[in-house]
């Protein structure tokens, strides 16, 4: 696999305790505070693949979250709470050939 694309999540809270006035950025008591906190980042979900993603897109779609992934005429609709994943080929545009494989085994989720 060549690419990865990773989505993180980082609740508010988190950012709130780094933003917090009262400790300045680069301060004693700044790091003291930082360093007592767990890390602000969460992984949600990881794709790989051997093709590159020319555009991600993080999106509610009826109310769940979804990443939207896009290579070539691809888009890959990742559900970010139940995993399920949708693959949609793109058809040919403006005299383009009809791709004829719709399996994409370099995709991993």
């Amino acid at each position: 696999m060549r690419y990865e694309l990773n989505v993180l999540h980082c609740p508010l809270s988190a950012l709130h305790v780094a933003e917090d006035p009262r400790f300045p950025p680069g301060s004693t008591a700044y790091t003291a505070r930082i360093d007592t906190q767990l890390p602000p980042f969460h992984s949600v979900t990881v794709i790989r693949s051997n093709t590159a993603f020319d555009f991600t897109d993080l999106d509610a779609l009826d109310g769940a979250p979804y990443i939207i992934a896009v290579q070539e005429r691809l888009i890959l609709f990742k559900n970010l709470v139940s995993r399920n994943v949708h693959r949609l080929r793109v058809g040919a545009l403006f005299g383009y050939e009809e791709e004829v494989s719709e399996n994409h085994p370099d995709v991993r989720f």
